[in-house]
């Protein structure tokens, strides 16, 4: 039997903003999704992202990787990353690998 995990994502962009509400787990099999996302918007040129990952119920090692290498893009184009309302399960992961120092957190 394959368990398929499910994946939600919204997007609103503005001239040189965009917030992307995800649902769901950020896992191996969904991670490249969001990566195709944060790639995309950052190919059109918007660098300051909001990610809403209050719907997130799990995230795994993929998921972080994804989440780094969006920040050093934004980073690189002269934006910022905001990650929104993390759950309490991404802000447990988030704590233990001590990337709640390195991500800025919002409300």
């Amino acid at each position: 039997m394959t368990v398929r995990t499910m994946l939600a994502m919204e997007t609103i962009t503005t001239d040189d903003r965009a917030l992307v509400r995800v649902d769901g787990e950020i896992d191996l099999s969904t991670a490249a999704q969001l990566r195709d996302l944060l790639v995309e918007l950052s190919e059109r040129g918007i660098n300051s992202v909001d990610i809403d990952l209050s719907g997130v119920q799990f995230m795994d090692s993929t998921g972080i990787a994804v989440l780094v290498a969006a920040l050093r893009r934004c980073k690189h184009g002269g934006g910022q990353l905001l990650l929104l309302e993390p759950s309490a399960s991404v802000t447990r992961l988030l704590h233990a690998t001590r990337l709640s120092r390195v991500f800025q957190i919002g409300a």
